[in-house]
């Protein structure tokens, strides 16, 4: 087993309100789907690319997908890809990043590990942009859905314009609910 990610990841509270809105599962859930989509993402890849010189290469081959990984690894023609990070999109933060998203990183069998960094460039920092992508994009939906809310609102008399802000003040309504309570609502009725 190896360990990726080990030296954890935070994000804002504002990051963490605006992920809880929407979403069912943590933030560390989420990350873990992703870290799984990063890791399938690797193996097929080098699997569908490799396959027929491997199987060209060797009489037999291994009935695992961890055996045939490692196998195609060890191809003396086998290329690395280093596919770059995804386009990363920041948030717009003023508050600093406490709230702890995962912490000791992941563990990851062996085979996988190889498979991430033979395929990505920098697999941690593709895990932290995606985390970070997920996050802005959130904050902006957040914010074109609260606005005509608070516009429509006769008792709010101006409204933030830094981001952090407008989260932290818009979940403190009495009529805010994040996803975890809405559907704790629609399940009672």
């Amino acid at each position: 087993m190896k360990t990726l990610c080990e030296n954890g990841h935070t994000i804002s509270t504002a990051d963490k309100l605006v992920f809880e809105h929407y979403s069912l599962e943590t933030s560390k859930e989420w990350s873990t789907g992703a870290l799984n989509g990063l890791i399938t993402k690797a193996v097929k890849t080098i699997y569908n690319d490799y396959i027929e010189e491997y199987k060209t290469n060797n009489t037999s081959i291994p009935a695992t997908i961890e055996g045939i990984i490692t196998g195609i690894l060890s191809l003396e023609t086998f290329k690395p890809y280093n596919k770059p990070s995804p386009e990363k999109e920041i948030p717009e933060r003023t508050i600093s990043c406490t709230e702890e998203v995962w912490s000791g990183g992941f563990e990851i069998e062996d085979y996988e590990y190889s498979a991430l960094t033979s395929f990505y460039a920098d697999p941690e920092q593709a895990l932290y942009d995606l985390m970070d992508n997920k996050i802005s994009k959130r904050r902006t939906a957040f914010i074109k859905e609260s606005t005509p809310i608070l516009l429509a609102d006769s008792t709010v008399t101006t409204i933030p314009t830094i981001q952090d802000d407008f989260i932290s003040q818009f979940v403190l309504r009495v009529d805010y609910k994040n996803a975890v309570e809405l559907k704790a609502e629609q399940e009672a009725h």
